[in-house]
């Protein structure tokens, strides 16, 4: 739960009251008292008058049914900082789905979504309690039920971008008096394409200049990194000497092991984020782990402004509880190689498994970013049948799948478990298909940060096709994932010994979409058609086989509602190989991000 507001005092934020009672937040206490599971204010420091946001989760009955809260936080020394009261709203006409920044902070990216059966009326809108004109849409919409709006909104007053680390707090008021609020901190503005490499790798400049050079050709740059990532090649380099000089010469980034001394960090542009823990909610309570994180994040907050902390996830039952206790939360769920999965074991397995487990995630942590998994290669997967090992590494079609689930699910960062270089012998099929899809999400990657999920998407009722719209300033984004199959993969199997792949079959859909609400077009509307001399757009194409395509397949466009155009595929194909199983067509309002994207494309390394 979020609270926004403007502090009634200054000083470090020590004491938390909910209610009148305090929040007890020491670890060692049984999880099933705890009143608050973790509470975060921010800035830590806070200063009279000027803005903050709370954001606490709590599993009490209670609120479920109280109308209203108390909160009061104070120093150490018990003077208040914030005291007050606000409104439970459980049921909002909009919520705000994700807050994000760009141009260095000087424009804040809301996106609202209506959960409302009527239209939801905006009437104002403000950023740091100040009232902002937003440069996009022209003029606040009415938001018809279930649809989506994107707000670019500079940044407020007249103190220039909003500097990394700093407290982003959004209200955006309706006519019938209610509103939608969030708070968030200025992030660094990045989308990180990253690995969890194996140890044994190496894979750095100067360390294993081939391991790294096939890495950064297949698309990664980001690398997830602690002491000792190099000292199975038998090299000294310390993390903080990767961080503060390798990464910056060779222009790769870290993502920083919890092991990593802060103290001797002085060089924080190539720092995507700290890594605080994998798989800690992989218990059957909550543990103090959600806590040690909370109370980490708040500790690196304060060393290093706009350093977002992640830790990453496995399992549905806390999501709630663990969303928000730190910048980017993250969820593996692999569909693919034998790899072991939290579901009830001899079920029929879906390789929809993935994409919904990342959904899920993300609807939790919204309006915070969330880094995603996708399934790669790893030698944990193989079997070893009397001495003989059985290779189990994903096909290019459950890799394609497993990548595309990060992106319908609103991933805002891709991480790949694991990049096993010594697999590739084994898997070149794959290991091609890996580069072209992630080099294609590298290229469109700002696309991704700056949107959000927008809808609904209309399929015709196809029960086996995931198709979702992201909506970002300068493009929407249609991304579809068939998976229709004839079986083929099963845990018996697997318990055996058996290397089996999902047989994906060929799928065609009808596929409709509305655009959203004030998203600029390029023109006022009227029938089109693919034709580009009549589209609403500036733009539209498609990226396969790595490269920018005319979109395959025709497609129309006529008058919506709100001055909003509707977008129609008769039918839209889908095959059964890492190429065609996804389809990822943007539809641009600049005609200069053709040309972005192709350059973006272009090998690692090429000038």
């Amino acid at each position: 739960m979020f609270v926004i507001g403007a502090a009634t005092g200054s000083g470090l934020s020590q004491n938390f009251f909910f209610n009148g009672a305090q929040a007890n937040m020491s670890l060692g206490q049984n999880e099933s008292t705890w009143p608050i599971d973790f509470v975060h204010v921010y800035p830590t420091t806070l200063t009279q008058g000027e803005p903050f946001f709370m954001v606490f989760h709590s599993r009490m009955p209670e609120w479920h049914s109280i109308p209203t809260a108390s909160v009061r936080v104070t120093d150490a020394a018990g003077q208040n900082l914030v005291n007050g009261s606000f409104q439970i709203n459980r049921k909002p006409s909009a919520r705000i789905t994700s807050v994000t920044t760009d141009g260095g902070g000087a424009r804040v990216i809301v996106h609202l979504r209506s959960y409302s059966p009527a239209a939801v009326t905006l009437t104002k809108v403000y950023v740091n309690g100040v009232a902002v004109v937003p440069i996009q849409p022209a003029s606040l919409p009415q938001l018809p039920s279930g649809e989506s709006v994107l707000l670019v909104l500079p940044a407020p007053g007249t103190g220039g971008p909003l500097p990394p680390g700093a407290v982003v707090t959004v209200k955006v008021a309706f006519a019938d008096g209610t509103a939608a609020i969030a708070g968030a901190r200025r992030l660094v503005e990045f989308f990180p394409v990253e690995t969890w490499p194996k140890s044994s790798e190496c894979p750095y400049p100067t360390v294993n200049d081939t391991n790294y050079a096939i890495h950064r050709s297949h698309g990664v740059d980001t690398f997830f990194t602690t002491d000792g990532s190099t000292s199975k090649c038998k090299n000294s380099l310390l993390e903080v000497d990767i961080i503060n000089k390798l990464a910056p010469e060779y222009d790769f980034w870290v993502l920083a092991g919890k092991s990593t001394d802060t103290s001797k960090v002085v060089n924080t542009s190539r720092l995507a984020g700290w890594f605080l823990g994998d798989e800690d909610d992989n218990h059957a309570t909550l543990t103090d782990n959600l806590r040690r994180n909370a109370d980490d994040t708040r500790t690196l907050w304060e060393q290093f402004a706009g350093i977002p902390t992640y830790v990453g996830g496995s399992r549905n039952r806390f999501r709630g509880a663990w969303s928000n206790s730190v910048d980017a939360l993250g969820m593996d769920a692999y569909i693919a190689a034998c790899a072991p999965h939290v579901t009830n074991w001899g079920l029929p397995q879906n390789p929809l498994f993935s994409y919904d487990y990342l959904r899920i995630t993300r609807d939790n942590h919204m309006p915070w970013p969330t880094w995603l998994y996708s399934q790669a290669f790893d030698s944990f997967w193989n079997a070893d049948i009397l001495g003989t090992v059985v290779v189990r590494q994903p096909d290019p079609a459950e890799l394609a799948v497993s990548l595309q689930s990060v992106l319908a699910a609103g991933g805002k960062g891709l991480m790949l478990f694991q990049t096993q270089i010594s697999l590739m012998p084994d898997t070149p099929a794959s290991w091609q298909l890996l580069g072209t899809k992630v080099r294609e999400i590298g290229a469109a990657r700002e696309l991704y940060r700056l949107g959000d999920l927008a809808g609904p998407v209309d399929t015709g009722g196809s029960k086996d096709t995931v198709a979702e719209l992201v909506a970002s300033p300068r493009a929407l984004v249609l991304l579809t994932m068939n998976v229709r199959n004839d079986g083929g993969y099963a845990d018996i199997t697997c318990a055996i010994g058996g290397n089996d792949h999902w047989k994906f079959l060929n799928n065609s859909i009808p596929v409709t979409f509305a655009t959203p609400q004030g998203w600029p077009t390029s023109s006022s509307g009227g029938a089109a058609s693919s034709a580009a001399s009549a589209s609403p757009f500036a733009d539209a194409f498609e990226l396969r086989g790595g490269a920018v395509i005319e979109v395959d397949g025709a497609w129309s466009a006529s008058p919506g509602p709100g001055g909003s155009s509707v977008v129609s595929f008769a039918s839209l194909a889908m095959g059964n190989d890492g190429e065609t199983i996804t389809r990822t067509i943007v539809f641009a309002n600049d005609k200069a991000l053709r040309g972005e994207i192709a350059a973006a494309l272009k090998p690692w390394g090429s000038a």
